[in-house]
């Protein structure tokens, strides 16, 4: 793969049965700008730094429906470019979320990592990825520590915003009540978080869909 190095623009390879782990030649690829396509596959180990060297990749990134694990490469976080799809869910990844990925201003559609095995807190710096207006889904990991405030800063976020089925604790950051724009899907409950709900929450006023905050240890009155 590490020879394509002139030609390709995207490597589709999903849905198909390779077992090996990801080749680090495929960070040589330099002209890759479309997409990487390397989901719904058999491929376990590691998940090669090198990918962080296809810095012209403007919109995919599909690695899901794997066997993937280890922690995430800090160098992914140089995809500076990558604005569409960045899709790592359903593997085996575990440890921290690197806090490079906020270097990643330009994702604006899906930055999903649910269902892995990852830990630790959110990085603040994942506030910075302000463009992000469609899904950010962390669900369904062992994330801990409390929900980071800059969050909030996530302003242009409608439709899917998923902490749930982790392990988060501490109280609910008033800052998320600047996620106004919210529809569909904003989800909180199976943690660990407790005290009251803020009232600024009460902003978002676009929700139609699901707002859900159950089995925690929430107190406190309702706001009105």
């Amino acid at each position: 793969l590490g020879q394509l190095t002139k030609m390709v623009q995207y490597l589709y390879l999903n849905d198909n049965e390779f077992s090996s782990s990801v080749p680090s030649e495929i960070g040589l690829i330099s002209k890759l700008t479309t997409g990487l396509y390397l989901a719904d596959n058999f491929l376990s180990g590691l998940l090669p730094s090198e990918i962080g060297q296809l810095t012209s990749l403007q919109s995919t990134v599909y690695l899901y429906y794997n066997i993937l694990s280890g922690s995430l490469p800090s160098q992914l976080g140089q995809l500076t470019n990558l604005g569409s799809r960045f899709y790592l869910y359903s593997n085996e990844f575990s440890g921290l979320i690197p806090s490079q990925f906020g270097q990643m201003t330009q994702m604006s559609y899906y930055f999903t990592f649910y269902s892995n095995q990852l830990s630790g807190p959110v990085p603040s710096q994942l506030g910075l990825m302000t463009a992000m207006y469609y899904s950010f889904n962390l669900y369904s990991n062992s994330i801990n520590g409390v929900i980071p405030s800059q969050l909030g800063q996530l302003t242009a976020m409608s439709y899917y915003f998923r902490l749930h089925s982790n392990q988060f604790s501490g109280t609910i950051p008033s800052q998320l009540g600047q996620l106004t724009k919210m529809v569909n899907y904003f989800r909180l409950y199976s943690n660990q978080l407790s005290g009251s709900i803020p009232s600024q929450l009460g902003q978002l006023t676009s929700m139609s869909t699901s707002l859900t905050f159950y089995t925690n240890s929430l107190t406190g009155a309702l706001p009105s």
